[in-house]
């Protein structure tokens, strides 16, 4: 999916923040979610038509086509990732074995390298006819559940942002090494991995002169009046 050269260099990246630990979360557990990504990324591109699929969610969202696709190669590539061993998401939130949707959350896989997998397959799938830009929204967890499990042992988390471009922000933090954390933005493209910024980090809020409006999160305006003008004043 991406050249050696490239893989080797995020590798190093994501390696500044485990050191020799967490081997399979660099090698297979990140580029499975990322392989998700790329997927639903060329779906989408297809995906002229967006209707409903027929079906809801617990939640009562009607799901959408392209909600039901995404949802399908995550989890497929979760299930071909060994050291995923269970896995939830917005579409079916109670967490069962990556490998058996029987409702357990236990896994035949052995070793102390294992993860579990919270995810939203597809955020803003509802504002994909207008052509705006969604996403995937995925948390990663060390042990065999995520299931009451304190919030400082999320090992990573990755956003995958379909718009224009394809991109996935990967970061990284392992407890204990908080100081080592790191956070990589890569570019999605057919078959290609591209790093785009190594050391992604907030700025300082007084030194930003530009601020970003997004349209399709107009419901936030008439919840906090700040969250239009904030936006039209800068």
């Amino acid at each position: 999916m991406t050249s050696q050269s490239t893989a080797a260099l995020l590798t190093e990246s994501l390696c500044r923040a485990t050191a020799d630990t967490h081997p399979s979360l660099i090698t297979s557990v990140i580029p499975s979610l990322l392989r998700g990504i790329a997927r639903t990324a060329t779906a989408l591109r297809g995906a002229h038509s967006v209707e409903k699929a027929g079906s809801d969610n617990v939640f009562g969202d009607a799901q959408l086509n392209v909600d039901v696709l995404a949802e399908q190669f995550f989890r497929e590539e979760i299930a071909s990732c060994p050291a995923i061993v269970a896995a939830s998401s917005e579409e079916d939130p109670v967490e069962v074995s990556a490998r058996d949707t029987s409702g357990s959350s236990s896994s035949s896989s052995g070793g102390a390298d294992v993860y579990a997998v919270a995810f939203d397959p597809l955020d803003g799938s509802s504002i994909i006819a207008p052509n705006w830009a969604v996403g995937s929204i995925i948390g990663v967890w060390t042990g065999r559940s995520a299931l009451r499990q304190d919030p400082k042992n999320q090992i990573a988390a990755v956003l995958g942002v379909y718009g224009p471009r394809t991109t996935a922000v990967i970061a990284v933090r392992v407890p204990g090494r908080e100081d080592k954390a790191v956070c990589v933005e890569v570019g999605i493209g057919d078959n290609t991995i591209e790093i785009v910024r190594e050391d992604v980090r907030l700025g300082d809020p007084a030194a930003v002169k530009t601020r970003y409006f997004a349209p399709a999160n107009l419901r936030a305006a008439s919840e906090d009046p700040k969250y239009i003008f904030t936006s039209l004043e800068t």
